[in-house]
């Protein structure tokens, strides 16, 4: 099953520091360390002289928890983000149409331009996802407003909540939506195809969920599959996510303007929320995502102007037809300095 010290030279050298200068390969490396649903890694890249070809790798998709791809194309925009990043760290200018999204490619131009090494670049290489509890602090109005202030992107609008009655409804709905999912056959069985039960499975696949960062027991994959089959169940899954919210800080709702790929893609600049706040600030998708005229969309719609944030009322939180959500909750974690 190999050990965890060799998993842990393994991610080491993932997360290399950037060459410099950079090749583009080196560049790419840096763009696959992007953030994307369930570890899939949807991408290809087709690499040139001077330029990248991104491609939506549909072969990777997630069908029943993500059926319109809007998790595949933000994925490819994060990475598309962290490309840019590495390359103006580098001297390079990475130049890219998201129109093109809208046919599952996109291709980008490099060319000289100034060095930016921004904090965003620091970032890279230690973003993680994580499933701890948060220490009950909270966010001070500061970082709150460094948050809205770098989540300011066009077509995607952000609201702050705080209210701990808020915060309440909110998580109702969230069990709502995770009971649901749980309860899906079709569901739980893609979840568990994405599940790798110990070091060599995650090393050799490279992708997909490490069970051993949620603190399950790392044990052979036949095991694990079963293992996962006993105790995988709605009580334990939702006492996962109260505990998550209810020692967070607060929850930040994402509502996108548009559904399209482009529009997906576009959540690529969304990565400057990683330098909103200290280095132990931190974040973790709670994927619940909901439609407009379900329970979280009606109740963000009319809490619009009750919803706690250091900006005021929440003018900028726009619904169109088919919204997504997505509440993430903003801390620090446990253990994390």
């Amino acid at each position: 099953m190999s050990s965890m010290r060799e998993y842990a030279a393994f991610i080491t050298a993932t997360r290399a520091p950037l060459a410099d200068p950079a090749s583009i390969y080196d560049l790419v490396r840096f763009a696959t360390l992007a953030a994307n649903g369930h570890n899939t890694q949807p991408w290809r890249f087709r690499i040139g002289t001077s330029q990248v070809l991104m491609i939506a790798d549909v072969a990777r998709r997630t069908p029943v928890v993500d059926p319109d791809d809007h998790h595949l194309f933000v994925s490819l925009g994060c990475a598309l983000a962290n490309l840019s990043i590495a390359a103006a760290a580098r001297g390079l200018h990475a130049d890219s149409n998201l129109h093109d999204a809208e046919q599952g490619r996109l291709a980008v131009h490099f060319e000289p331009g100034p060095r930016e090494n921004s904090p965003l670049f620091e970032a890279i290489p230690r973003r993680q996802a994580t499933r701890s509890v948060y220490d009950g602090r909270s966010v001070s109005e500061a970082d709150l407003r460094l948050l809205l202030g770098a989540a300011r992107v066009p077509g995607v609008d952000i609201v702050v909540i705080t209210e701990k009655q808020m915060m309440e409804q909110i998580l109702e709905l969230i069990i709502e939506g995770n009971t649901a999912q749980i309860q899906d056959v079709a569901f739980v069985r893609e979840l568990k195809e994405w599940i790798r039960f110990n070091p060599r499975s995650a090393m050799q696949k490279g992708d997909g969920l490490f069970s051993a960062s949620t603190g399950s027991p790392i044990v052979p994959t036949w095991l694990g599959s079963l293992f996962f089959n006993r105790f995988f169940r709605v009580d334990s899954e939702n006492k996962k996510y109260t505990n998550q919210v209810r020692s967070s800080a607060g929850l930040a709702v994402f509502v996108s303007e548009r559904e399209d790929k482009e529009s997906y893609t576009s959540w690529s600049k969304l990565p400057a929320l990683c330098a909103a706040g200290d280095g132990a600030r931190d974040q973790a998708r709670l994927p619940q995502p909901t439609r407009r005229g379900s329970p979280l969309s009606d109740t963000a719609r009319s809490n619009r102007g009750s919803a706690e944030s250091p900006a005021g009322s929440c003018d900028a939180f726009r619904l169109r037809a088919r919204a997504t959500f997505f509440a993430s909750s903003l801390g620090c974690r446990l253990g994390r300095t």
